[in-house]
């Protein structure tokens, strides 16, 4: 009989751990809705008259996993042509912080905590791009995020095929064309010629 407690008992107190952890799961805020309300925050405090606008501000609907380069030693002796085969996972994604239509901000967090905020005019250049590399995939998972150099990328990666989308920034340092569909091998040399410049 006394076992027979002991195991009631145990298993109560083993509900109620249950219980209390899916609760306090439901009701925490997820690192990137933390991040997005720390970036509102500061937009407030930074101007008065940008608190209207910045209390509108709402994650974009869908986020993009973030890639680092391998080094600049192993970008140069590979002798591929797929983009995908120089990325690294991070664990980290992006979302755009938007105003209605319009992207105001790049937020980027793990499933941790919030990891960056900022960005406002590099998510305009961004978002563009996006729109574009959306049009050429089925799901956003087979778009990458990564910089080269601290400029930005995205990578539609296909099956059959890589195609490189640059900013502004990332096609300035390249010597490549903008906001266009380039051939991941094509990128791939220019990074090689950038990185024997060094």
């Amino acid at each position: 009989m006394r076992s027979y407690i002991f195991l009631l008992l145990g298993l109560f107190l083993l509900f109620g751990a249950i219980v209390y952890i899916t609760v306090k799961d439901a009701t925490s805020e997820r690192p990137e809705q933390t991040a997005l309300m720390d970036y509102v925050w500061n937009m407030q405090s930074d101007k008065e008259n940008l608190s209207t606008a910045a209390s509108k501000l709402t994650l974009s609907r869908f986020s993009l996993a973030i890639d680092d380069t391998l080094t600049a030693d192993r970008i140069y002796s590979y002798k591929g042509n797929r983009i995908s085969e120089l990325l690294r996972p991070t664990g980290e994604r992006l979302w755009f912080a938007m105003n209605e239509q319009a992207p105001e901000g790049i937020i980027i967090a793990n499933v941790k905590e919030p990891v960056r905020m900022g960005g406002k005019y590099r998510s305009l250049d961004l978002f563009h791009l996006y729109n574009k590399v959306r049009a050429t995939v089925e799901t956003d998972e087979q778009i990458r995020y990564f910089e080269f150099e601290g400029q930005s990328m995205l990578a539609a990666c296909l099956p059959d095929r890589e195609d490189i989308y640059l900013t502004a920034s990332a096609a300035m340092l390249l010597d490549l064309p903008a906001g266009q569909k380039i051939p991941a091998e094509q990128v791939i040399e220019k990074m090689k010629e950038w990185i024997n410049q060094r």
